[in-house]
């Protein structure tokens, strides 16, 4: 039976893409079944194929079209959350390093500390909305 890959997709998000394609009346198969210590070390940058008959694919890629469009302000909007926290913690970081300079710190006795301050500013700022909710 030939088949024509429609979409390359990351090993998390095959079985989610598979089943929108089944209840779309698709019939997709999944050609490639990596191992667990094949995915594990690709770091999730293996692709995997998944592929229709012929005569389904121009449809089966309209339909994955359409799901990725849906999907698409709901990534901006994470991207932009996620970018205006990173800001945010290099600012406080970056302000607390000028305050610690301001009290007359020698600038190479703290400055590779900053980066492991970075990281719990980073992570409060990431989840202030939901340490504030409880």
């Amino acid at each position: 039976m030939e088949l024509r890959v429609i979409y390359k997709s990351r090993p998390q998000a095959v079985s989610r893409i598979v089943n929108l394609l089944r209840d779309e009346g698709f019939s997709p198969t999944v050609l490639d079944h990596p191992d667990t210590t094949y995915a594990y070390a690709s770091k999730g940058t293996h692709l995997i194929r998944i592929a229709v008959p012929p005569t389904e694919a121009p449809p089966a890629r309209s339909c994955l079209a359409r799901w990725e469009k849906s999907a698409r302000p709901s990534v901006d909007k994470l991207s932009y959350k996620l970018s205006t926290q990173f800001v945010h913690s290099i600012l406080i970081t970056a302000l607390f390093g000028a305050f610690l300079l301001a009290l007359g710190y020698p600038l190479g006795t703290f400055l590779p500390w900053l980066f492991l301050v970075w990281i719990p500013v980073f992570v409060v700022i990431a989840n202030v909305q939901r340490i504030l909710k409880k």
